[in-house]
């Protein structure tokens, strides 16, 4: 790592590591390891304390004095603190969180016993807890926290109370299997969907959280008033990335079925249904509503082909279908697609390559056959692709 500093001191072979990133935190960083000292007592374990700093106040040489490792980094992030981190903990359970002194690090026991009993991944929860007035903006305490952790819970059937927390356990050999990606604040939300992913044993325990200490201000107020919003649009990125399929695989196979019933029905010229007239219009709509439902659905296959190649999750429908008989089902919609749209083509060029004399329904045969002919395509590409993962996952 360039231009970095790995300052060695306190406790060797260290049963669990206190692992915090800072960045101009020298009005709290004494009092801060003042309570994980405090807390490392009254765990009677042996445990240190890593700091991950990017500061350009003294908040390094403050932690280094009071006895902590400083690992100086450049500022990329949160998430990019705690990857950067990892490799330099020494102990095989790591306590994270914030050096602002608004959790409570006095108190391990809870964080250090749940993995004791086996858990490898426990979360800390205001909501079991206790949060001091005026410590959240209203709005994350009453809107945005509990709406992105009910959608996660709907998203990953999880239980969770409170994925924003800052404060979380995690064995060592959990945390180099999630192999972060996030460098910013969606690493919250990546750790706690990946926990689910990776079936990881997870619990929660009841954290206090405190407001700012007197002349602090927090990262987001520094940040600005966007700040807050747009760690909450990148967690909620992170959230469906990892669950595409979601969005995908059913909805398209519905937009599939719309569109393929909608095309059937105007396929031999316009009908009105329930006094709505339908005519070439609404069929070619309907051709396209197919196509996109088609590729939907195949890309929630690709999704949930990725989560087990790449986490082990089992999904317990469409999984994956081989490659011999996707390639058959993109040759049978190539056919339907040549062979509905012959009768036009032959008509066209019988015709001087005039469509003026060309009949309606022979017309509407084309265009789905050209569609039909797109899906063949799509599913071939898609059977490269599950090709690809397979061979890559060998």
């Amino acid at each position: 790592m360039s231009n970095s500093q790995d300052q060695h001191k306190l406790t060797e072979d260290p049963i669990f590591t206190i692992l915090v990133p800072t960045c101009n935190e020298e009005s709290t960083i004494v009092q801060f390891i003042h309570w994980c000292n405090e807390g490392i007592n009254g765990s009677g374990l042996s445990g240190e304390i890593l700091i991950v700093d990017s500061s350009s106040d003294n908040t390094p040489e403050l932690a280094s004095n009071m006895g902590a490792r400083v690992l100086r980094t450049e500022r990329q992030g949160l998430g990019q603190a705690y990857i950067d981190g990892l490799p330099h903990a020494q102990g095989q359970y790591l306590i994270l969180g914030d050096a602002d002194c608004t959790y409570d690090f006095r108190n391990l026991n809870l964080f250090i016993s749940e993995m004791q009993r086996g858990s490898d991944f426990v979360m800390g929860s205001r909501w079991l807890g206790s949060i001091e007035r005026n410590s959240m903006p209203v709005l994350h305490q009453y809107f945005g926290t509990p709406v992105t952790t009910w959608l996660l819970n709907r998203l990953y059937g999880s239980t969770f109370s409170d994925i924003h927390c800052g404060m979380r356990g995690i064995t060592r050999s959990s945390f180099i299997k999630m192999n972060l990606k996030s460098k910013s604040w969606e690493y919250a939300s990546e750790m706690v969907l990946k926990s689910v992913l990776l079936n990881l044993k997870t619990s929660e325990v009841p954290v206090n959280f405190y407001k700012d200490q007197p002349g602090r201000v927090s990262h987001h107020k520094r940040l600005g008033w966007f700040s807050p919003f747009h760690a909450g649009l990148i967690n909620l990125r992170a959230m469906l990335t990892y669950r595409l399929d979601y969005f995908t695989l059913f909805p398209g196979l519905l937009l599939y079925l719309f569109g393929f019933l909608l095309s059937c029905i105007l396929i031999d010229g316009p009908r009105t249904l329930f006094n709505w007239k339908l005519n070439l219009t609404a069929f070619v709509f309907g051709c396209a509503i197919q196509v996109v439902g088609a590729t939907s659905f195949m890309i929630g296959l690709v999704m949930r082909h990725f989560y087990k190649s790449f986490f082990g999750k089992e999904r317990k429908f469409f999984e994956s279908f081989s490659f011999i008989l996707n390639c058959t089902i993109a040759l049978l919609y190539s056919a339907v697609g040549v062979i509905f749209a012959s009768p036009f083509t032959f008509e066209y060029l019988i015709n001087n390559n005039s469509l003026s004399s060309t009949n309606d329904v022979a017309f509407r045969f084309a265009i789905y056959g050209c569609f039909n002919f797109m899906i063949g395509f799509l599913v071939l590409l898609i059977s490269l692709l599950f090709n690809f993962f397979d061979t890559e996952s060998e």
